[in-house]
C-alpha cells in the first residue's frame, strides 16, 4: 500500500464527541445568521474560539501520525524502488518536503526527471492511488527520477522531518500560528513552485526536468512561468492535467454552489474545513468511504467510478491519504474568486490576470531556435471548474496564419472526464490517458 498509514493513534470517545460538536453547533450557528446578518460579529469570535479548541485535540491527533508517509511503504513493497525524502525552504520561509524515488532495475542511473505536483487540498500522494498503474510509478519504471512536490501547508508541509524518540512526527513550530495560514495561490506560484524547481533541478543534476500538474498544481506552475521568463528554460515538457487556468463562472455542483454563496467571514482563519483533515482519522472505513465518495460527486468534481463499485474500503484508503485538507482559508476564498468572476487566474483581492493567454501567444510568435517548453493539455468536457473550450483555445498552437497547428503545444479533451478524474477514477478509466502523457514525453 502506498499511502499513509495511521499508527499508534488513540483518541478518547470524549474527545471524538466534543470535536464532532464543536462542528455541529457552529453549522447550527451558521445557519442562524443565515437570517440574522446582525450575528456576523459573533460568528466571527465563535470561528476564533473553535480555531483554538480544535487545535488542542487537533495538534494532540496529528503527533501520533507517524512519518512513515511513503517513505518505508514504497520501499518495503517495491524492492526496485529506491526513494529519499528532501526538504526546500521557500524565499519566505516555509519548509517544503518532496518525494524523489526511481527504479534501480537496470541499474543505471534515470537520465531525466520529472516534478509532479498535486491540487488543491491533496498532496503527493494522489499520484500514487493506483499503486503499480499510479502514473508516478509507470514513470519511474519507464527510467525517469519521479520527484513528488508538497505545497507548503500539505501533512508534509505541516510536519517536520525528525521524529521523536517515541516514533513520533513533530509539527511544524508555526502551524499553530494564524501567519502560516496566510496564503494564497499567489504565494504557492511565487515561492512553492519556484523553490521545488530549483530544488529538483540541484539533485538531480539535470538542466532542464519535465512536469506533470493537476489542477491547482498546474494553474500553480503555469501562473509561475507567466510571472518569469526564466522559470521556462527549466522545463522540457510539461503535462497539464484539468488545469486550474481558465475557470468557468459560477461552476457546477450544488456544493460548489452552496460554497460561492458563503459570506467570506464565515469561513474563520487558518486552515479550511479542518474535519476534512481530522474526520478521516477518527472515523470508520466505511463512514470515511461513503462520505468522502459522496462529497466528490455532490461537488461536480468526479464523474467516473471511484475504488471500485462496491469497494468502500479503497475509498477509505484513499481518503485517509488523500485529501487531507490542509489548505489555507485565504487559498480557498482566492480560487472562490477566481470561480465567481470565470475566466483566467487572477491574482488575490486585486484581481490583476496572471499573463498566461499573452505568454502563450509570445511563445507562438518567437524565434524557433529560441526554448519554449512543450505542453500537452488534458482536459475533460465535463469538468465542473474548468472552461474547457476557453482552456483550449488558449493551448492550441497557431502558426503566423493563426492556423491550429500541433507542434509543442497538444490539446486533448477527454470525453465524459470530470475534474479529478484524470487521477482519482478508476484505473480502467485512465490507462489510456497515461498510455499518451507517456508518449507525448517520449517524443519531446
Amino acid at each position: 500500500m502506498l499511502l499513509p498509514m495511521l499508527s499508534g493513534l488513540s483518541l478518547n470517545v470524549v474527545g471524538i464527541i466534543a470535536f464532532l460538536s464543536f462542528n455541529l453547533i457552529a453549522f447550527a450557528i451558521s445557519v442562524f445568521v443565515l437570517f440574522s446578518p446582525r450575528l456576523n460579529l459573533w460568528l466571527c469570535i465563535w470561528n476564533f474560539v473553535m480555531d483554538k479548541l480544535r487545535y488542542i485535540l487537533y495538534q494532540k491527533l496529528r503527533a501520533k501520525r507517524r512519518e512513515g508517509l511513503l517513505t518505508d511503504i514504497m520501499i518495503k513493497e517495491h524492492k526496485d524502488i529506491k526513494l529519499e525524502v528532501h526538504q526546500v525552504t521557500t524565499d519566505d520561509g516555509y519548509h517544503l518536503v518532496l518525494q524523489r524515488f526511481w527504479c534501480t532495475r537496470s541499474g543505471a542511473a534515470p537520465k531525466k526527471a520529472i516534478l509532479m505536483q498535486h491540487g488543491l487540498m491533496e498532496n503527493s500522494s494522489v499520484y500514487l492511488l493506483h499503486g503499480e498503474q499510479s502514473i508516478a510509478l509507470r514513470m519511474a519504471r519507464a527510467g525517469y527520477e519521479v520527484w513528488l512536490g508538497n505545497n507548503r501547508s500539505s501533512l508534509y508541509g505541516q510536519m517536520t522531518l525528525v521524529e521523536d524518540h517515541e516514533g513520533n512526527v513533530q509539527m511544524h513550530e508555526k502551524v499553530n500560528e494564524s501567519s502560516f495560514w496566510n496564503y494564497s495561490i499567489d504565494e504557492l506560484v511565487k515561492y512553492d513552485f519556484p523553490a521545488m524547481t530549483r530544488k529538483v533541478k540541484q539533485i538531480s543534476g539535470l538542466d532542464k526536468i519535465d512536469f506533470i500538474g493537476m489542477s491547482q498544481g498546474a494553474g500553480q506552475a503555469m501562473g509561475s512561468l507567466s510571472s518569469d521568463a526564466d522559470m521556462k528554460d527549466h522545463f522540457n515538457s510539461m503535462i497539464l492535467l484539468s488545469p486550474a487556468c481558465f475557470l468557468r463562472k459560477s461552476p457546477n455542483g450544488l456544493l460548489m454552489q452552496i460554497l460561492l454563496q458563503i459570506p467570506e467571514s464565515w469561513f474563520g482563519v487558518h486552515e479550511f474545513m479542518m474535519v476534512l483533515s481530522l474526520a478521516p482519522l477518527i472515523m470508520p472505513d466505511w463512514i470515511v468511504g461513503t462520505c468522502g465518495y459522496t462529497i466528490m460527486k455532490m461537488s461536480g468534481f468526479l464523474k467516473r467510478p471511484l475504488g471500485g463499485a462496491e469497494s468502500y474500503k479503497t475509498r477509505a484508503k484513499w481518503f485517509k491519504g488523500v485529501p487531507l485538507g490542509c489548505t489555507s482559508t485565504v487559498n480557498l476564498l482566492h480560487w472562490l474568486q477566481v470561480m465567481r468572476d470565470g475566466g483566467v487566474l487572477t491574482r488575490f483581492r486585486t484581481r490583476e490576470k496572471y499573463n498566461i493567454e499573452g505568454m502563450l501567444n509570445t511563445w507562438d510568435k518567437q524565434d524557433s531556435s529560441l526554448h519554449k517548453p512543450n505542453v500537452f493539455v488534458i482536459l475533460g468536457d465535463d469538468d465542473c471548474v474548468i472552461d474547457h473550450e476557453a482552456s483550449r483555445a488558449a493551448f492550441e498552437e497557431r502558426d503566423s496564419n493563426n492556423e491550429v497547428i500541433v507542434k509543442t503545444r497538444k490539446v486533448h479533451v477527454a470525453n465524459e472526464f470530470g475534474h479529478t478524474d484524470f487521477l482519482w477514477a478508476d484505473l480502467e478509466n485512465n490507462s489510456h490517458i497515461y498510455d499518451k502523457i507517456q508518449k507525448f514525453l517520449s517524443c519531446h
